[in-house]
């Protein structure tokens, strides 16, 4: 069960997976299948999943003695070279990898990483901590939200339907409807193109679109401009300036409007969420190996499951996954 202060806000008792229940292995066997038959594992990847990979990788000590971690989390960046150079067990990160990294881990493999998702990583907007990939606008503009699909006709050219490049095409009236929409975002690098690669169907940026140099930078140019809208990352938006907001969004037409606080992602809601995720090198139709398979059984369990929650506050924000999500999960492990 989440502590009591995971708890707050979420509005609904929190799922309890099961405890964790060790499956019998020949250790030595599944040592030498994964290639570090002396049963030293090494793990590389983002460095503010050291208080999750930490305690799960002892508690998967206790289970199996006789294994041990070399621990080198450095950072989200480092993960997917770790990986496609053999040098990671599996690759630890609290996103998923740029549109970069993917292509790259593509020519070296033939196939993408494959990802187990434990839970969610961000909540807010938070006074105190970074707030998840979002849309922002400026306080003073009363659109109540947009879908992706439109965001992909504000931010891109080429979608279905055509650009909308005013306000009064997303819906607003009186003085708001004529103006047009000032459109800001980072360079179309790392996580601007990560977002137009996976929420945009990979399509470029509209000739208006202003790419800035940072995250603050989008955030302060939103704050100047009623009728701007900018995408960036996490960001810790309260301390850069109180005259924006969070857009509220939906990923498909017709479902409802969602920000990402801590009720919604607890949830498994919010289109822009990013997750929790253990990355590992498996060619299409391969199954887990049964060793790997066991840590992420360990890290869906009630123990690892805990581990999370009890950063929920802290300032990664990690959210544990809802009962949809933690089922599709293991299904995934087979």
């Amino acid at each position: 069960m989440l502590p009591q202060e995971a708890r707050d806000g979420v509005g609904q008792e929190a799922f309890v997976p099961p405890a964790y229940a060790p499956a019998p292995l020949d250790l030595p066997h599944e040592l030498a299948a994964s290639g570090w038959p002396d049963g030293v594992l090494p793990l590389i990847g983002n460095d503010g999943m050291d208080t999750v990979i930490g305690p799960l990788c002892e508690l998967f000590c206790q289970a199996y003695p006789g294994l041990s971690f070399t621990l080198s989390l450095r950072g989200s960046a480092t993960a997917m070279p770790a990986l496609v150079a053999g040098a990671s067990w599996f690759a630890p990160m609290s996103r998923d990898p740029w549109t970069e990294d993917t292509q790259a881990y593509r020519r070296a493999r033939g196939h993408d990483p494959w990802a187990l998702r434990l839970g969610y990583t961000g909540h807010g907007p938070r006074t105190s901590a970074r707030t998840p990939p979002a849309m922002y606008v400026h306080a003073s503009n009363p659109l109540a939200g947009a879908t992706l699909a439109q965001l992909a006709r504000v931010f891109t050219r080429g979608a279905a339907g055509g650009e909308l490049s005013t306000w009064g095409q997303l819906g607003l009236e009186g003085a708001w409807r004529a103006r047009r929409i000032h459109v800001y975002g980072m360079r179309d690098t790392k996580y601007a193109r990560g977002l137009r690669h996976r929420h945009f169907a990979g399509l470029p940026y509209a000739a208006r679109y202003e790419a800035l140099p940072s995250r603050e930078d989008v955030i302060r140019a939103v704050a100047q401009d009623p009728y701007g809208i900018g995408a960036v990352g996490w960001v810790q938006a309260a301390s850069i300036s109180d005259q924006v907001r969070v857009l509220a969004l939906a990923g498909e037409p017709g479902r409802p409007f969602e920000t990402p606080d801590l009720a919604t992602i607890a949830s498994g809601g919010y289109p822009l969420k990013a997750w929790v995720s253990l990355f590992l090198d498996l060619a299409p139709g391969q199954a887990v190996p049964a060793l790997l398979r066991e840590f992420g059984r360990l890290a869906l369990s009630r123990e690892g499951q805990r581990i999370i929650a009890a950063r929920t506050h802290e300032d990664e924000g990690y959210v544990p996954l809802c009962e949809r999500d933690w089922r599709a999960q293991l299904r995934r492990l087979g």
